[in-house]
């Protein structure tokens, strides 16, 4: 196996195709860092001459010149495969150190358990996947817990909807307050429509009023700005209008 600095071109190949694809590691998202500030690197390990394992490193500058590392949604590797997550690791271990780095922080985008909507356990669901996190653990990774709120840097729950079915039958596992609440909407004339990038001032105004109102986090308006620059394939803005004017 070989540990490699691997071009933006390699990089997007490899992880648009991954079981673990996230636009937190991407490109996109990359250039996004650079213009915030980041220093941003693509490392990834090729068997073959095959790349089996990549991620998106994200450099930032503490006190006393020293570095932190951040893999955002990270890594693009299969978990299981401890031959492999234990040479990236180690390999990981030596490009931080000779960058003056000291940690290293990671957020898998590993299903652990699937839910319900409700947030009961799937029936057929019931083995947990600790594999992942025991093969981490035994490299030296420490796990944070199963927080429930955002104390650490990305949130650990996250809701997915597959969309691969009829309109009106993913409607039926809608709770019944949000059925109404649609149902609701088409009676009172509302329509959503796809934004642009005139549309971002209203949206961060809404972010703020909403942030205010159930105290959370948000961003300016040009940070928006910037994530719309360089992420505008990856991003679609909603807003909702009135179909009577």
């Amino acid at each position: 196996m070989n540990f490699k600095v691997i071009t933006e071109n390699e990089f997007s190949e490899f992880s648009s195709k991954h079981e673990y694809e996230s636009f937190m590691q991407t490109v996109e998202l990359g250039n996004l860092k650079k213009e915030l500030g980041n220093v941003v690197y693509y490392v990834g390990v090729s068997k073959s001459n095959k790349i089996v394992a990549a991620t998106l490193l994200l450099e930032e500058k503490t006190i006393l010149d020293k570095k932190t590392f951040y893999a955002p949604r990270g890594f693009l590797i299969d978990y299981n495969d401890i031959e492999v997550l234990s040479f990236f690791t180690s390999e990981l271990k030596k490009f931080i150190k000779e960058k003056k780095g000291f940690m290293l922080t990671i957020d898998p985008n590993v299903i652990y358990r699937v839910r319900t909507s409700d947030g009961d356990f799937i029936d057929n669901d019931k083995v947990k996947n600790d594999q992942a996190i025991n093969n981490l653990k035994s490299l030296g990774y420490k796990h944070f817990g199963f927080n429930k709120y955002l104390e650490t840097i990305q949130v650990r729950w996250g809701y997915r909807l597959e969309l691969d079915k009829p309109y009106e039958e993913i409607k039926e596992n809608f709770s019944k307050s949000t059925r109404k609440n649609i149902d609701s909407c088409y009676k009172k004339g509302l329509l959503v429509r796809k934004g642009k990038i005139e549309d971002l001032p209203t949206m961060e105004e809404i972010f703020e009023s909403t942030s205010r109102r159930k105290d959370f986090f948000f961003r300016s308006l040009e940070y928006y700005q910037k994530m719309y620059k360089h992420m505008k394939d990856l991003m679609t803005i909603y807003i909702f209008s009135s179909a009577f004017r």
